[in-house]
């Protein structure tokens, strides 16, 4: 430790004594003695305290040398051992100034190839200590501002997974990465580059915003000079999760979303009609038209394909028609997303609106009559939208064609009833994008609010001739006080089954059907992904319980001592057809293993078996339809009645 001590002041005053000739030559000899000396302190098994006296003047070693295969040997040699330092306090400080010492203009003028090739494994160490990453980005935007001598937008890879990476927030670790949001908003002065002087205490999720915002200004300054190759790092970096599932603020959505916002932060650098332009266009299609992507990127996807093609309105809408037509098949989801930028494309077109309105028109119209409700609902506002506008700038010929469509769309619409366009995709009011059209939510739930309020009869009686698809909504009927029927004397017992989408298809079930009693082998599995996917949440509106298999014997007598008829779903020598039994208001039903059925020791306590007719060859339903279908059975007989009917 003395030792260190002593060469850190030579490397701090040395150059100070003798002429000048003679202090280089000292400094020459002395450097190779301090190599030696340094290089075996590193290879051996030194406490980190030790070797962080070494990694905080590397960068005063790198000054002194002038031989700079020197320099790059003893750097390889310090960066190989990081890999085997324990991980403890003084490791964060060596990583610090590691980064400082391989970005710094002096070391980069002697081996700019060397540090390339470290960057993947510090950005591996940076996933465990943030600021590490900090220390990156900072080091390399100053780098990219001398781009003639460092080769700026040769960095740019590394700029790209340094803006990619950062923390996934939980749901339970949201809360407090709001409230850090909420502090960056309050305090607007704050100055990213000043938390490297508190990173120690600083909050993670402030260290990760700052890296992503210092990150995003870098690929905006080379966008400036480069945006081919910007466009070709972030379309390579999304590719690798292209048709790829993903879920909400999952790190496949998270990274999805950065790459697209980043592409439409760099738009204004897009030249318009340009290959990059076309690049950008065509790279977007793909992902509409072949993935399943979540609202929020679906919504920038739309806002970057307006902002290009918006001088040229009327060949975007014909490109993006014929495309889709060439599609082997374009689903609902796909046309509610394209409607936006089809309709503002139409605003857009200055050369011959009303070409561009008859273009949307002749798209969207056969989609007013589709089987799709949300299809159906969003076309229908499109049309009377473009018809609107139409009115406004006297359009003449295009209202003379279309003009009667608006009185047919009424009335559809008042025979749905009061709807918002947001709900329909699971978003809220802050998250949509309507660049042309602020007004454009807000104006259709007054318009869908007040098309109900002056109903006359005759409205009325057209309305009850229309046969339009319509989800049923509890909450309604709630709020209009109907007696809601339930079957709390019902019991489904689960046990016997193993699939957790069969459970989670019989837990839907049994919300629906008011059966507010499960009972599971384990209840741990309403967590698992597979129920929960056939399960929608139901399972948090109903009782579900726990019976080990072991226990199921003794807890059938139970329920036949509390006066409940257990009967199970089996095919025996003396089972009776569905349709010809009658079920008691008590009822238990047990249901059958997938593979095995119901236990041969429990058949004799059970007080009847039943089994569903079938006409069919395989003479086997699944356990969930079997579930469902004799579920039906009982409401039917026991609380279906017509004031309860909801749909």
């Amino acid at each position: 430790m003395k030792l260190v001590k002593k060469h850190r002041w030579f490397l701090n005053k040395s150059p100070i004594f003798g002429n000048q000739e003679s202090c280089q030559k000292r400094t020459k000899i002395y450097v190779k003695s301090l190599f030696k000396l340094y290089s075996g302190i590193i290879i051996k098994k030194c406490r980190n305290e030790v070797l962080l006296c070494i990694y905080e003047h590397l960068i005063h070693f790198v000054n002194v040398s002038e031989a700079p295969e020197l320099v790059i040997k003893f750097i390889n040699t310090c960066h190989a051992r990081l890999s085997n330092l324990k991980k403890d306090f003084y490791f964060k400080k060596i990583l610090i100034n590691f980064v400082n010492t391989i970005y710094s203009v002096e070391y980069l003028s002697k081996s700019k190839e060397s540090a390339f090739l470290m960057s993947d494994s510090l950005l591996e160490y940076s996933k465990a200590y943030p600021v590490v990453r900090l220390h990156m980005i900072t080091a390399i935007k100053k780098i990219i501002k001398c781009d003639d001598i460092y080769g700026g937008s040769e960095w740019l890879t590394t700029i790209v997974d340094i803006y990619l990476q950062g923390v996934i927030t939980t749901k339970d670790e949201r809360t407090e990465y709001f409230i850090c949001q909420e502090f960056l908003e309050i305090n607007k002065s704050f100055v990213f580059e000043n938390i490297i002087n508190i990173s120690e205490q600083s909050n993670p999720n402030i260290i990760n915003t700052a890296c992503r915002i210092i990150s995003l200004d870098a690929i905006l300054d080379l966008a400036k000079n480069s945006v081919a190759k910007v466009i070709i790092s972030l379309r390579t970096e999304y590719l690798k999760f292209f048709k790829k599932r993903y879920f909400p603020n999952s790190e496949t959505h998270i990274k999805k979303l950065r790459i697209t916002q980043a592409l439409l932060l760099i738009l204004p650098y897009v030249k318009e009609f340009s290959k990059e332009a076309i690049q950008i266009g065509v790279f977007l299609l793909d992902c509409i038209l072949e993935e399943a992507n979540q609202p929020c990127i679906k919504q920038i996807f739309n806002l970057v394909l307006i902002i290009l093609l918006q001088g040229a309105a009327f060949r975007g809408i014909e490109y993006i028609k014929r495309v889709m037509s060439m599609s082997a098949q374009v689903s609902p989801s796909i046309q509610i997303g394209l409607m936006p930028t089809f309709y503002h494309l139409a605003l857009f077109d200055t050369e011959d609106p009303m070409r561009s309105f008859s273009a949307v028109m002749s798209l969207v119209l056969p989609w007013t009559m589709g089987s799709q409700f949300k299809v159906r609902i969003y076309a229908q506002d499109i049309i009377k939208r473009l018809i609107h506008e139409a009115k406004e700038n006297n359009y003449d010929d295009f209202l003379n064609k279309y003009q009667h469509l608006e009185s047919c769309i009424d009335t559809s619409i008042k025979a749905t009833g009061p709807i918002k366009l947001s709900h329909l995709n699971s978003l809220t009011e802050k998250t949509l994008l309507e660049p042309k059209d602020p007004s454009l939510s807000i104006a259709i739930d007054k318009y869908l609010e007040n098309a109900t309020k002056n109903d006359n009869q005759q409205d009325k009686t057209e309305a009850l001739n229309l046969n339009i698809q319509k989800k049923i909504t509890p909450w309604k009927n709630i709020s209009e006080g109907n007696d809601i029927p339930t079957n709390s004397e019902f019991i489904l017992v689960a046990t016997l089954v193993d699939k957790p989408q069969n459970l989670g298809g019989l837990s839907r079930t049994c919300e629906a059907f008011g059966i507010p009693n499960l009972v599971l082998n384990d209840a741990k599995i309403v967590q698992n992904k597979e129920f929960q996917s056939l399960s929608m949440s139901s399972e948090g509106w109903i009782n579900i319980t726990e019976i080990k298999i072991k226990d199921l014997r003794e807890h059938i007598m139970d329920y036949k001592r509390e006066g409940y008829f257990v009967v199970g779903a089996e095919q025996t020598t003396n089972s009776i057809k569905l349709n010809e039994f009658r079920f008691p208001r008590k009822t238990v039903l047990i249901l059958g293993n997938e593979k095995t059925g119901i236990a041969a020791n429990l058949i004799p306590i059970l007080d009847k078996c039943i089994e569903i007719p079938q006409f069919g060859q395989t003479r086997s339903l699944n356990v969930h339809v079997a579930g469902a279908t004799i579920i039906w059975e009982y409401v039917k007989e026991h609380s279906l009645r017509p004031n309860h009917m909801t749909a």
